[in-house]
């Protein structure tokens, strides 16, 4: 019992910290795991959940093959790594305040890092926010300033027209 309160924990902090520019409501909502495995291993702080990884809690919907979450001392998230193999993309959505359409970010790999509150997409990286969208092999969105930042190759960006 202790060990499943512990991994639950965990992902809440780290869910928690990604919903600071949410909706007001997703912090409110109750968080919904669905994984094939977890552990915890508390000398490492870390937390892993593997096998067709599913989190949601209210408009924040994640998924990936592999989602680990690093915390400190204090079990505050530092950092959350979403992964995935093959040709399948990890997938990040949330609704934010303000904007009637969730952003979408896809890639290889998802990063988090709590204390920037930057989210780093690695790989076939792509974000969808209102219509336009970013595509690049290293996207930074910023989730808080509201920026998006592609580099390392090519970039493409569609923007759509004032309506």
């Amino acid at each position: 019992m202790f060990k499943s309160y512990n991994l639950i924990m965990c992902l809440l902090l780290s869910t928690l910290s990604l919903n600071i520019y949410a909706q007001k409501g997703d912090a409110d909502q109750p968080i919904q795991i669905e994984a094939d495995e977890a552990s915890l291993d508390h000398e490492k702080q870390l937390t892993t959940y593997s096998g067709k990884v599913i989190v949601v809690q209210g408009s924040l919907r994640m998924e990936a093959d592999k989602i680990s979450v690093s915390y400190n001392e204090k079990k505050q998230l530092k950092k959350l790594i979403a992964s995935t193999k093959g040709k399948k993309l990890a997938h990040f959505q949330q609704k934010m305040d303000g904007n009637p359409e969730p952003v979408h970010a896809y890639a290889k790999t998802i990063t988090y890092n709590a204390p920037s509150k930057q989210m780093v997409l690695e790989k076939q990286a792509k974000v969808i926010q209102m219509g336009n969208e970013f595509k690049g092999s290293y996207i930074v969105y910023d989730a808080g300033k509201n920026k998006i930042k592609a580099n390392k190759g090519r970039v493409r960006a569609t923007i759509q027209p004032p309506k």
